[in-house]
This record gives structure tokens, C-alpha cells and sequence, in this order.
């Protein structure tokens, strides 16, 4: 089973994603002019940097420990959410981002034990059509969102590879609810028909980028900052 990011780490301060790429890049000219050309055939990996994550009281160190523990030092994976909801394609009630929907009760009308329900996304979309592994142009069925521009990421739960994340380069054209677009990274595994594009919460399977990727200061044994750096897992989780 693969563990989510504990939720401390969204409290950090700056949160960096990239795409990642491997470029091979020829001498500079008298001009100033480099060649470069893409040696990762158009795959990368996603990067994130999670900056000055603060740590008060007894939970968010026992948290961070936590976490630390299962990471193992690079050794496992975990997935890792986005967490930016200013590159979701919420949609929009009376001039305003709806970012959530009233929760569902039991059949009954009762909720669980701590007054929650069941929770469904916001956003719903899917594969128009089926896609093989590696494709970068994909049709996606847009059933409730907000407008797209572009930029806009999703993950697929794919059954081998787990949680993978995507982020659309360009749209290239719409016919009803379908959009044509092109993304990156390539599909890690083919898509079905009807399978979910989730841009609510999308999240990635990634390992630390170090072993030393996972630090924490603390000042005056109380107070403390934490800082981590993740890679794509290039594997089978």
C-alpha cells in the first residue's frame, strides 16, 4: 500500500512543481546561441520542492517523524498531492469558484459517526476515447468544470503504475463536451474509455529526490521548519 503525503507538508510556505527534462546542449556560438535537443524522448519526470514547511507542537513533528520513517530515505514511494487549487478549472456560481460540493449522506439521510459524508469532486471529466501508452494527444469528456486555458494538471490512478501525474500543453480543439488536447508527460500506461481525468486533487507517486531530501530544523526544541525535494517513481509501486 502506498501512503499519502502526511498533511503537515501542505502547510509549507513555497511549493515547487516541474516538469523535468533531459537536454543535451551544444557549445555556445560567438552570438550566444546554444542548440539543444531533447534526449528523454518527451517523457520527464515531475519534481516537487516542498520550502520552510512550519512545525508546531506535538502533531506536526510527530507527523514529520512519521513520514520521515516511511520514506525510508528514498527507498519508498509516496503520493504526493499538487495542492494548488489556482491551476484548477473550478467552475463558477454567480461570479465565484465553486471548490466544493455540499457533502452526501447514507441512503437514510444520515452522515458518519463525525457528521461527514460522502464527498465527490467538483470537477468531473474523462477519457472520450481509449489511449495507448505513450500518447501525448488524448480526448477528454468534460461533464462539470469551469473553463480550461491550458496548464491545467490531472492525474490518472492508472492500475499498474498507481497515481501519475499530467498537465495539459495545448488545447487543440472542442466538439461538445470534448476537448483535443495535448499533455505531458507521455502515458505511463493506456487509458480506457470513461476512465477518470481528476483535476480536483491530483497527485503523483514519487520517492525523495535524495536521501538527505527530507530535513528538519528546530529552534529551541520547540519550534521548527522542515523542507523536502521528490522525484517521479519510475517504477511499479
Amino acid at each position: 500500500m502506498t501512503h499519502e503525503l502526511a498533511p503537515v507538508m501542505h502547510k509549507a510556505r513555497r511549493v515547487n512543481w516541474r516538469l523535468s527534462s533531459l537536454l543535451n546542449e551544444g557549445p555556445r556560438s560567438l552570438s550566444g546561441v546554444t542548440s539543444r535537443a531533447r534526449i528523454d524522448g518527451g517523457a520527464g519526470l515531475w519534481a516537487a520542492e516542498f520550502v520552510d514547511v512550519p512545525l508546531r507542537g506535538r502533531d506536526d513533528f510527530a507527523q514529520w517523524a512519521a513520514m520521515e520513517a516511511l520514506l525510508d530515505g528514498g527507498a519508498e514511494p509516496v503520493i504526493v498531492p499538487v495542492c494548488d487549487p489556482r491551476l484548477v478549472p473550478w467552475p463558477l456560481y454567480q461570479g465565484r469558484a465553486v471548490t466544493a460540493l455540499d457533502q452526501v449522506p447514507h441512503s437514510d439521510g444520515a452522515f458518519f459517526s463525525d457528521a461527514t459524508g460522502y464527498s465527490t469532486d467538483v470537477i468531473v471529466a474523462r477519457f472520450a476515447a481509449a489511449a495507448p501508452a505513450g500518447a501525448t494527444t488524448v480526448q477528454i469528456e468534460v461533464l462539470r468544470s469551469g473553463a480550461f486555458r491550458g496548464g491545467e494538471r490531472f492525474s490518472v490512478l492508472h492500475p499498474a503504475f498507481g497515481w501519475r501525474l499530467y498537465v495539459i500543453r495545448s488545447i487543440e480543439a472542442t466538439a461538445g463536451a470534448v476537448m483535443t488536447v495535448t499533455i505531458r508527460a507521455p502515458l505511463w500506461e493506456a487509458v480506457a474509455a470513461a476512465d477518470a481525468a481528476i483535476f480536483d486533487r491530483p497527485r503523483c507517486t514519487m520517492v525523495l529526490a535524495a536521501a538527505d531530501g527530507f530535513e528538519r530544523d528546530t529552534d529551541l526544541r520547540r519550534f521548527g521548519t522542515g523542507s523536502a525535494s521528490f522525484i517521479e517513481f519510475g517504477g511499479v509501486p
